[in-house]
C-alpha cells in the first residue's frame, strides 16, 4: 500500500516523505487528487484506442500507442492545473477540452451502443437509394414506350403509321432502356439477398456512422436523451479533478504552502526595496560609506 501512496503522490509533484508528516485529512487529500488525476488520461486512452482500431483500422500495438498519446496529453494538462495555484487560461483551456472530449466521448459510447441500429440504419439507406434508381429507370423504360407506341399509331415524329424507320430506332432505344432497368431490379433483389444472409459487411466510417447517429438523435428523444446521457457523464469525469481543485476546502499543506510562497514574496520584495534604496544612494555617500565600514572592520 505504500508503494502505492508514493507512485500516487509522485503523479503530483509531491515528495512522500514531507506528506507523511502532514495530518491525515492533507495526505488523504493529495492521495485523492492523485487518484482522481488518472480518470481523464485513462478515458484519452480509451477513446484513442477504440477510434484508431476501429476505424482506422490500426493494429493492436499501433492502436495501443495512439491511446498512449491522447492519454499523455491530457495527464500533463491535468498536472499542471493540479500542481499550479491559479492559472485560469489553463483551467479554461481545460474546460473547452473537457467538452469537447464529453461530446466526442458520449458520441463514441452511443455508436457502440446504437451499433446495430446503425447497421440497420445503413441497410435501409442503401435499399432506399436501389429503390430510387429501379424507379428512375422504371419511369424512363415507361417513357420510351409510351414514344415507341405513339410512333407505331401514327401519333409520332413521321406522322405515319406502322413499324417505319423512326419506330424502328424508337424500339431499340425503348428494349435499351427496359434492359436497364431489369439489370438495376435484378441486381436490388440479388443486393436484398446479400443483406439478409449477412453476406455484405458494411465499411465503417467515423464522420459517417456519427451522421447516422446525429439523424438518430435528432428524430427520435429517446436517443437523444441516451447521448445527453453519456455526454454529461463523460464531461462530468473530465471535469472532476478541476471540480475538486476549485470547490474542495484547502488543506492544512495547503494552507502552509500558501504561507510559505507568501513569505517567500515578501522576502523578495524587501531585498528588492533594499537593492533599489542602495543604487539611489549618492556616490559620495557610498565612499563615505565604505570608509566607515573599513574603520569599523580595523578596530
Amino acid at each position: 500500500m505504500k508503494g502505492i501512496n508514493k507512485w500516487l503522490v509522485s503523479l503530483i509533484g509531491e515528495d512522500i516523505a514531507v506528506v507523511e508528516q502532514q495530518s491525515p485529512i492533507s495526505k488523504k487529500k493529495l492521495l485523492s487528487q492523485a487518484a482522481l488525476l488518472l480518470i481523464a488520461p485513462f478515458i484519452w486512452f480509451a477513446m484513442g484506442f477504440c477510434i484508431s482500431r476501429n476505424y482506422f483500422d490500426s493494429g493492436l500495438i499501433l492502436a495501443i500507442f495512439s491511446g498512449l498519446i491522447c492519454g499523455l496529453v491530457v495527464f500533463v494538462v491535468e498536472r499542471s492545473i493540479l500542481m499550479s495555484q491559479e492559472n485560469r487560461v489553463l483551467t479554461i483551456f481545460r474546460v473547452l477540452l473537457a467538452v469537447i472530449m464529453s461530446f466526442l466521448g458520449g458520441e463514441l459510447i452511443n455508436l457502440e451502443l446504437f451499433r446495430d441500429d446503425i447497421q440497420i440504419a445503413k441497410t435501409t439507406e442503401l435499399l432506399d437509394s436501389s429503390t430510387m434508381q429501379i424507379e428512375k429507370y422504371e419511369n424512363i423504360y415507361m417513357q420510351k414506350q409510351y414514344d415507341f407506341e405513339q410512333e407505331m399509331n401514327g401519333s409520332g415524329s413521321d406522322k405515319g403509321v406502322g413499324y417505319g424507320t423512326i419506330a424502328k430506332k424508337k424500339e431499340i432505344i425503348m428494349n435499351e432502356a427496359k434492359n436497364q432497368w431489369i439489370a438495376i431490379r435484378d441486381k436490388t433483389e440479388n443486393l436484398e439477398n446479400q443483406l439478409k444472409t449477412n453476406q455484405i459487411i458494411h465499411k465503417k466510417g467515423l464522420l459517417y456512422d456519427s451522421k447516422l447517429l446525429l439523424n438518430m438523435v435528432f428524430s427520435d428523444i429517446y436517443v437523444m436523451i441516451l447521448f445527453l446521457f453519456w455526454c454529461f457523464v463523460i464531461l462530468f469525469l473530465e471535469m472532476i479533478v478541476v471540480l475538486n481543485k476549485i470547490f474542495s476546502p484547502k488543506s492544512s499543506y495547503e494552507i502552509k504552502q500558501l504561507a510559505f510562497e507568501n513569505v517567500s514574496k515578501l522576502e523578495i520584495q524587501k531585498l528588492q526595496q533594499k537593492v533599489k534604496q542602495y543604487l539611489n544612494i549618492p556616490d559620495d555617500q557610498l565612499i563615505l560609506q565604505d570608509m566607515i565600514n573599513k574603520d569599523i572592520n580595523t578596530l
